[in-house]
C-alpha cells in the first residue's frame, strides 16, 4: 500500500509541476511572422538576438510597465528602470546599443503624458 501511494504522490507531484505556469522574462524578441519570444532576462541577449533575427527586443507588458515620461521612446533596464526621455527610435536604440544593459521600446504612456507647458491651439487661453 505505501508503494501505490508513493507512485500516486510522485505522479500527483510531476503533474503539478507540468502544469505550473513558468515565470515569463521581460523582454520579449518580435520578429514579424512569428510569436513573441518571452524569454530574455538579459536586455544585451534580447538586443543581439533580435539584430540577428532582423526583429526587436520589446519589454513584456504581463512583467514590467515603464514610468510615467514624455518622450515617446524609453530605455528599459535590466532592473526595471525606464528613462522615457527620447523623441525617437534611432536615437534610444543609439543610447541602448551603446550602453549594452537596456533595451529602447516604444512609451504608450506618452500620449497620456501632456506638459503643462505644451501650446494647444484649440483651447481658450
Amino acid at each position: 500500500m505505501t508503494l501505490r501511494f508513493q507512485t500516486s504522490l510522485l505522479a500527483l507531484l510531476a503533474i503539478c509541476v507540468w502544469i505550473s505556469p513558468a515565470k515569463a522574462s521581460m523582454f520579449c524578441l518580435e520578429v514579424e511572422g512569428l510569436p513573441s519570444q518571452c524569454i530574455y532576462d538579459d536586455p544585451a541577449e534580447c538586443r543581439a538576438r533580435a539584430i540577428q533575427l532582423s526583429g526587436i527586443c520589446d519589454l513584456n507588458p504581463l512583467e514590467a510597465k515603464v514610468s510615467p515620461g514624455y518622450g515617446p521612446f524609453c530605455l528599459v533596464f535590466a532592473n526595471r528602470v525606464s528613462q522615457c526621455v527620447y523623441s525617437d527610435r534611432n536615437s534610444c536604440e543609439y543610447e541602448a546599443a551603446r550602453n549594452g544593459a537596456s533595451v529602447c521600446v516604444q512609451n504608450n504612456l506618452a500620449g497620456l503624458q501632456t506638459s503643462p507647458f505644451r501650446y494647444i491651439p484649440q483651447r481658450a487661453y
